[in-house]
Protein backbone atom coordinates (compact mmCIF):
# COMPACT_ATOMS: atom_id res chain seq x y z
CA UNK A 1 0.00 0.00 0.00
CA UNK A 2 1.09 3.67 -0.84
CA UNK A 3 1.49 5.93 2.09
CA UNK A 4 1.23 9.26 1.80
CA UNK A 5 2.21 12.30 4.30
CA UNK A 6 0.66 15.82 4.32
CA UNK A 7 3.15 18.92 4.09
CA UNK A 8 1.53 20.02 7.64
CA UNK A 9 3.20 16.70 9.09
CA UNK A 10 6.65 17.84 7.01
CA UNK A 11 6.01 21.70 8.38
CA UNK A 12 5.57 20.30 12.11
CA UNK A 13 9.06 18.03 11.90
CA UNK A 14 10.64 20.81 9.97
CA UNK A 15 11.99 22.76 12.94
CA UNK A 16 12.77 19.28 15.11
CA UNK A 17 15.12 18.11 11.99
CA UNK A 18 17.03 21.80 12.42
CA UNK A 19 17.24 21.47 16.30
CA UNK A 20 19.19 17.97 15.53
CA UNK A 21 20.95 19.16 13.54
CA UNK A 22 22.05 21.68 15.67
CA UNK A 23 22.81 19.43 18.62
CA UNK A 24 25.07 17.83 15.67
CA UNK A 25 27.08 21.06 16.19
CA UNK A 26 26.02 21.80 11.54
CA UNK A 27 27.92 24.79 10.66
CA UNK A 28 24.97 27.45 10.37
CA UNK A 29 25.63 27.98 6.57
CA UNK A 30 24.75 24.05 6.22
CA UNK A 31 21.17 24.53 8.82
CA UNK A 32 20.41 27.31 6.57
CA UNK A 33 20.54 25.61 3.05
CA UNK A 34 19.11 22.49 4.44
CA UNK A 35 16.06 24.98 5.57
CA UNK A 36 15.97 26.50 2.18
CA UNK A 37 15.83 23.09 0.20
CA UNK A 38 13.31 22.12 2.48
CA UNK A 39 11.11 25.37 1.74
CA UNK A 40 11.51 24.77 -1.73
CA UNK A 41 10.42 21.09 -1.47
CA UNK A 42 7.09 22.55 0.56
CA UNK A 43 6.62 25.29 -2.28
CA UNK A 44 6.50 22.88 -5.10
CA UNK A 45 4.26 20.25 -3.38
CA UNK A 46 2.17 23.36 -2.23
CA UNK A 47 1.77 24.31 -6.33
CA UNK A 48 1.25 20.48 -7.77
CA UNK A 49 -1.03 18.95 -5.36
CA UNK A 50 -3.81 21.30 -3.61
CA UNK A 51 -4.72 19.11 -0.90
CA UNK A 52 -1.36 18.90 0.42
CA UNK A 53 -0.99 15.63 0.59
CA UNK A 54 2.01 13.36 -1.39
CA UNK A 55 3.85 10.01 -1.63
CA UNK A 56 6.86 8.56 -3.30
CA UNK A 57 5.94 9.28 -6.81
CA UNK A 58 5.64 13.30 -6.00
CA UNK A 59 8.98 13.45 -4.21
CA UNK A 60 10.43 11.31 -7.79
CA UNK A 61 8.73 14.30 -9.75
CA UNK A 62 9.87 16.89 -7.26
CA UNK A 63 13.70 15.68 -8.03
CA UNK A 64 13.00 15.27 -12.01
CA UNK A 65 12.09 19.31 -11.91
CA UNK A 66 14.97 19.94 -10.02
CA UNK A 67 17.48 18.77 -12.87
CA UNK A 68 17.16 21.19 -15.51
CA UNK A 69 17.41 24.00 -13.01
CA UNK A 70 20.15 22.58 -11.31
CA UNK A 71 23.88 21.89 -11.31
CA UNK A 72 24.12 17.91 -10.49
CA UNK A 73 26.17 18.77 -7.16
CA UNK A 74 23.40 21.25 -5.96
CA UNK A 75 20.54 18.78 -6.98
CA UNK A 76 22.77 16.64 -4.68
CA UNK A 77 22.85 18.55 -1.76
CA UNK A 78 18.95 19.35 -2.04
CA UNK A 79 18.38 15.57 -1.52
CA UNK A 80 20.81 15.58 1.36
CA UNK A 81 18.14 17.93 3.04
CA UNK A 82 15.43 15.67 2.00
CA UNK A 83 16.37 12.52 2.82
CA UNK A 84 17.59 14.25 6.21
CA UNK A 85 14.48 15.06 7.02
CA UNK A 86 12.65 11.89 5.45
CA UNK A 87 15.08 9.96 8.57
CA UNK A 88 14.20 12.10 10.96
CA UNK A 89 10.17 11.54 10.34
CA UNK A 90 11.12 7.28 10.15
CA UNK A 91 9.87 8.21 6.34
CA UNK A 92 12.65 6.26 4.72
CA UNK A 93 11.26 4.90 1.76
CA UNK A 94 10.68 8.28 0.62
CA UNK A 95 14.60 8.53 0.26
CA UNK A 96 15.70 9.86 -2.49
CA UNK A 97 18.79 8.10 -4.71
CA UNK A 98 21.40 11.11 -5.39
CA UNK A 99 22.94 11.24 -8.55
CA UNK A 100 25.54 10.15 -10.05
CA UNK A 101 28.19 12.12 -12.23
CA UNK A 102 31.74 12.66 -13.60
CA UNK A 103 33.19 15.41 -11.10
CA UNK A 104 35.21 17.62 -13.82
CA UNK A 105 38.73 17.76 -14.03
CA UNK A 106 38.83 21.30 -15.12
CA UNK A 107 38.52 23.90 -12.43
CA UNK A 108 36.90 27.11 -14.56
CA UNK A 109 35.90 30.79 -13.73
CA UNK A 110 38.82 31.33 -11.15
CA UNK A 111 40.25 34.91 -10.68
CA UNK A 112 44.05 35.30 -12.48
CA UNK A 113 46.80 37.42 -11.03
CA UNK A 114 46.03 40.20 -13.30
CA UNK A 115 42.56 40.36 -12.75
CA UNK A 116 42.92 40.02 -8.77
CA UNK A 117 45.69 43.18 -9.09
CA UNK A 118 42.89 44.77 -11.16
CA UNK A 119 40.12 44.23 -8.44
CA UNK A 120 42.76 45.70 -5.61
CA UNK A 121 43.31 49.11 -8.20
CA UNK A 122 39.72 49.52 -8.20
CA UNK A 123 39.02 48.83 -4.80
CA UNK A 124 41.81 51.42 -3.66
CA UNK A 125 39.78 54.07 -5.60
CA UNK A 126 36.03 53.12 -4.79
CA UNK A 127 35.81 51.24 -1.65
CA UNK A 128 39.00 51.32 0.45
CA UNK A 129 37.60 48.93 3.38
CA UNK A 130 36.97 46.23 0.41
CA UNK A 131 40.83 46.63 -0.48
CA UNK A 132 41.68 45.56 2.94
CA UNK A 133 38.73 42.53 2.84
CA UNK A 134 39.87 41.07 -0.44
CA UNK A 135 43.27 41.42 0.31
CA UNK A 136 42.92 39.88 3.92
CA UNK A 137 40.70 37.26 1.46
CA UNK A 138 42.80 36.57 -0.93
CA UNK A 139 46.65 36.28 1.37
CA UNK A 140 44.91 34.24 4.23
CA UNK A 141 42.74 31.85 2.19
CA UNK A 142 40.14 31.75 5.10
CA UNK A 143 35.84 31.77 4.37
CA UNK A 144 34.26 34.74 4.53
CA UNK A 145 32.24 33.26 7.78
CA UNK A 146 35.89 32.98 9.24
CA UNK A 147 36.25 36.87 8.72
CA UNK A 148 35.06 37.53 12.37
CA UNK A 149 38.37 35.71 13.41
CA UNK A 150 40.28 37.71 12.26
CA UNK A 151 40.53 40.40 14.98
CA UNK A 152 43.10 43.41 16.33
CA UNK A 153 44.33 40.55 18.90
CA UNK A 154 44.98 38.09 16.09
CA UNK A 155 46.87 40.80 14.16
CA UNK A 156 49.26 41.29 17.12
CA UNK A 157 49.74 37.54 17.59
CA UNK A 158 50.13 37.23 13.90
CA UNK A 159 47.87 34.13 13.90
CA UNK A 160 44.01 33.88 13.89
CA UNK A 161 42.19 31.08 15.94
CA UNK A 162 39.71 29.95 13.73
CA UNK A 163 36.60 27.75 14.49
CA UNK A 164 34.63 26.12 11.69
CA UNK A 165 32.24 23.06 11.47
CA UNK A 166 33.69 21.67 14.61
CA UNK A 167 37.32 22.08 13.82
CA UNK A 168 39.97 24.55 15.34
CA UNK A 169 42.45 25.57 13.25
CA UNK A 170 45.35 28.18 13.47
CA UNK A 171 45.69 30.48 10.27
CA UNK A 172 49.19 32.07 9.67
CA UNK A 173 49.22 36.28 8.65
CA UNK A 174 52.09 36.56 6.77
CA UNK A 175 54.07 39.25 7.63
CA UNK A 176 52.94 41.60 4.74
CA UNK A 177 48.82 41.06 5.63
CA UNK A 178 50.04 41.32 9.15
CA UNK A 179 51.00 44.89 8.47
CA UNK A 180 48.37 46.02 6.25
CA UNK A 181 45.73 44.89 9.01
CA UNK A 182 47.90 46.91 11.56
CA UNK A 183 48.26 49.87 9.63
CA UNK A 184 44.10 49.67 8.88
CA UNK A 185 43.37 49.38 12.18
CA UNK A 186 45.79 52.02 13.42
CA UNK A 187 44.19 54.66 10.01
CA UNK A 188 40.06 53.16 11.51
CA UNK A 189 40.87 53.85 15.20
CA UNK A 190 40.36 49.80 16.16
CA UNK A 191 41.43 49.12 19.36
CA UNK A 192 40.38 45.45 19.92
CA UNK A 193 37.98 42.76 18.78
CA UNK A 194 36.56 42.25 15.18
CA UNK A 195 38.58 44.16 12.56
CA UNK A 196 35.81 44.14 9.78
CA UNK A 197 32.29 45.02 11.56
CA UNK A 198 29.17 44.97 9.56
CA UNK A 199 26.40 47.32 10.06
CA UNK A 200 23.43 47.20 12.45
CA UNK A 201 25.19 45.19 15.42
CA UNK A 202 26.02 42.64 13.03
CA UNK A 203 29.44 41.15 13.87
CA UNK A 204 31.04 41.02 10.98
CA UNK A 205 30.66 42.04 7.42
CA UNK A 206 28.00 39.96 5.16
CA UNK A 207 29.08 37.69 2.28
CA UNK A 208 26.15 39.62 0.03
CA UNK A 209 27.18 42.69 0.73
CA UNK A 210 31.34 41.68 -0.31
CA UNK A 211 30.08 39.87 -3.01
CA UNK A 212 27.73 42.79 -4.35
CA UNK A 213 30.65 45.12 -3.86
CA UNK A 214 33.23 42.46 -5.82
CA UNK A 215 30.36 42.65 -9.07
CA UNK A 216 30.64 46.20 -8.92
CA UNK A 217 34.06 47.07 -8.66
CA UNK A 218 34.48 44.26 -10.67
CA UNK A 219 32.44 46.16 -13.81
CA UNK A 220 34.53 49.16 -13.39
CA UNK A 221 37.86 46.83 -13.85
CA UNK A 222 36.64 44.53 -16.26
CA UNK A 223 36.26 41.57 -14.64
CA UNK A 224 33.86 38.49 -16.11
CA UNK A 225 30.88 38.88 -13.63
CA UNK A 226 30.48 35.28 -13.04
CA UNK A 227 34.54 35.45 -11.48
CA UNK A 228 33.28 37.93 -8.93
CA UNK A 229 32.34 36.03 -5.77
CA UNK A 230 33.74 35.98 -2.37
CA UNK A 231 35.09 32.48 -2.59
CA UNK A 232 37.20 33.04 -5.29
CA UNK A 233 39.32 34.65 -3.68
CA UNK A 234 39.98 31.49 -0.99
CA UNK A 235 40.40 29.76 -4.53
CA UNK A 236 42.92 31.90 -6.03
CA UNK A 237 44.73 31.24 -2.43
CA UNK A 238 44.91 28.00 -2.83
CA UNK A 239 45.66 28.13 -6.71
CA UNK A 240 48.76 29.89 -6.00
CA UNK A 241 50.27 28.19 -2.79
CA UNK A 242 50.01 24.87 -4.91
CA UNK A 243 51.51 26.62 -7.71
CA UNK A 244 54.80 27.91 -5.14
CA UNK A 245 54.83 25.44 -3.40
CA UNK A 246 53.26 21.92 -5.06
CA UNK A 247 52.28 20.63 -1.48
CA UNK A 248 48.64 19.63 -1.47
CA UNK A 249 49.07 18.42 2.21
CA UNK A 250 49.98 21.63 3.68
CA UNK A 251 47.27 23.26 1.71
CA UNK A 252 44.82 20.89 3.02
CA UNK A 253 45.76 21.80 6.53
CA UNK A 254 45.96 25.73 5.87
CA UNK A 255 42.50 25.43 4.50
CA UNK A 256 40.79 23.28 7.32
CA UNK A 257 40.06 20.45 4.79
CA UNK A 258 39.44 17.12 6.80
CA UNK A 259 39.93 15.26 3.36
CA UNK A 260 42.53 16.15 1.15
CA UNK A 261 40.18 14.84 -2.08
CA UNK A 262 38.74 18.11 -1.18
CA UNK A 263 41.54 19.98 -1.59
CA UNK A 264 42.65 18.27 -5.02
CA UNK A 265 40.41 20.49 -6.99
CA UNK A 266 43.40 23.20 -6.66
CA UNK A 267 45.27 20.81 -8.72
CA UNK A 268 43.37 21.72 -11.52
CA UNK A 269 43.61 23.48 -14.10
CA UNK A 270 40.79 25.47 -16.82
CA UNK A 271 40.08 24.53 -19.94
CA UNK A 272 41.98 27.88 -21.35
CA UNK A 273 44.71 26.67 -19.62
CA UNK A 274 44.77 23.18 -20.98
CA UNK A 275 44.01 24.54 -24.89
CA UNK A 276 47.14 26.80 -24.43
CA UNK A 277 49.69 23.76 -22.95
CA UNK A 278 47.92 21.98 -26.23
CA UNK A 279 48.60 24.78 -28.71
CA UNK A 280 52.13 24.16 -27.70
CA UNK A 281 52.18 20.19 -29.34
CA UNK A 282 53.79 20.99 -32.56
CA UNK A 283 52.24 17.64 -33.99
Amino acid sequence: MVQNITLQEVEEKKKGYLEQLLMQEKAANTMSAYARHIDTFIRYIREEKESGEFGKMEVVAFKQWLLPKYSPATVNLVISSLNGLFAFMGLDFMKLKKLKYQRSNSVENVLTVTEYRKLLTAAKMYNEKLYYIIRTLAGTGIRVGELKYITVEAVKRGEAKVINKGKIRNVVLKENVRRMLESYCEQQGILGGVIFEGRNGREVISRSYICSAMKELGKRAGIAREKLFAHNLRHLFAKRFIEKTNDIVMLADVLGHTSIDTTRIYTRTSNAEKRAKIETVDL
